[in-house]
């Protein structure tokens, strides 16, 4: 017997349950796309200190049994076994394609999405620049000037540019293309910019990084 397998029960008896290694390929699969897309997802995860809790995660890579994802509460970057995870019964696949309350789901245009929602962004003491195809979240100083640069945004952009070289004498020139993930969401706490496919799912992740930002939770262990 595989030592390795021997030291972990739950292991063996994975490797003797074709249905339990079925499920796991499922689960890896869903993990895979929300990984490709910089999607957030709710899972249960049976293992760390709280077996069994509900988690809001970002999965950023995924491996045979181990993905990394970022934890959308605190902000980290965390490390978890596939075979512990599982979807709850009414998360749907990605369970945060949804649309947060009072967002307008019949919109299409960002201006339209979130103008029911506007005055909420401000209650939490957001400047709020809200066109039709742009949000941007600003913050204020102490003297009560509105900060230059947002502090989170998001933009719509229905074409995107790349260079093209038809190897014909003519050289590289630029051509514009329908944009597969036009929505383009940046902000403080993340690295680097992050596209998306549907408004809905960028939605989600501005909606949860609008509240962890927001000027009102600064004295509360908020980012100012």
């Amino acid at each position: 017997m595989n030592p390795s397998t021997a030291c972990d029960p739950g292991r063996h008896e994975e490797l003797a349950d074709p249905a339990a290694i079925a499920q796991r390929t499922v689960v890896r699969d869903r993990l895979t796309r929300a990984a490709r897309d910089h999607e957030p997802i709710l899972i249960a995860y049976h293992g760390g200190s709280q077996p069994g809790t509900v988690r809001h995660l970002v999965p950023i890579s995924v491996g045979r049994d181990y993905m990394d994802a970022e934890d959308v509460a605190s902000g980290c970057e965390k490390t978890y076994r596939i075979a512990r995870v599982e979807f709850p019964p009414d998360s749907g696949y990605l369970s945060l394609r949804y649309e947060p309350e009072g967002v307008n789901n019949a919109a299409r245009s960002i201006g339209e999405h979130f103008h029911d929602v506007r005055d909420k962004l401000e209650a939490t003491g957001w400047h709020v620049t809200l066109v039709d195809d742009a949000i941007e979240l600003r913050a204020f100083f102490k003297n009560g000037n509105m900060r230059k640069t947002a502090a989170l945004a998001l933009h719509y952009s229905e074409f995107s540019v790349a260079l093209v070289d038809d190897f014909d004498g003519r050289g590289e020139y630029e051509e514009k293309r329908l944009s597969k993930r036009p929505y383009s969401l940046w902000g403080k706490r993340l690295p680097t910019a992050r596209t998306y496919s549907k408004l809905s799912s960028a939605t989600a992740v501005f909606m949860e990084e609008a509240r962890c930002l927001a000027p009102s939770r600064a004295g509360q262990g908020g980012t100012p």
